[in-house]
């Protein structure tokens, strides 16, 4: 029965493949950890279901593409650790209706564009690492409503 799992944790297990389309039927779902595989294709925008979810860690794979913006209407989701991989496009505007969101890690992918201002409206936000996203470009958002922010990177 899948309406039972709340954690699936396969970080550093040589997984190949891609992330499933059906994690969508698992409602309890609270953590995805999939970091240092060999994970590849996109992010699927089915994620988006998993509305309990609070972790998201696909760090250290090879995925590519956008990042879907159906992820950042998980209200719950609190920690996303999106890191070394190769996600391109812009970050979505959608970011902001993620209010439970804490961590934002997207280093080492290649992200472009400009931030989008409703990045303010993460008011739960403590840390936000982008550094490494050489297309990334504009002004930073004021982080004026993020008064929980204690680290931002954004180098090179």
């Amino acid at each position: 029965e899948n309406d039972r799992i709340v954690e699936i944790d396969l970080g550093s297990n040589n997984l190949r493949g891609t992330v499933p389309t059906e994690l969508q039927h698992m409602p309890m779902l609270e953590r995805l950890h999939l970091p240092d595989n060999n994970i590849q294709g996109t992010i699927p925008s089915e994620v988006g279901a998993l509305g309990r979810l609070t972790s998201l860690d696909l760090r250290s794979n090879s995925l590519r593409g956008t990042i879907p913006s159906t992820l950042f209407g998980l209200k719950q989701l609190a920690f996303i650790q999106l890191q070394s991989n190769a996600i391109s496009g812009q970050i979505p505007n959608s970011i902001g209706n993620c209010t439970g969101l804490k961590v934002l890690m997207l280093t080492q992918n290649m992200l472009t564009g400009t931030l989008p201002s409703s990045i303010n409206d993460l008011v739960q936000l403590e840390e936000f690492v982008l550094d490494d996203n050489v297309g990334l470009c504009g002004p930073l958002p004021p982080f004026s409503s993020s008064t929980n922010l204690k680290r931002i990177f954004l180098g090179e």
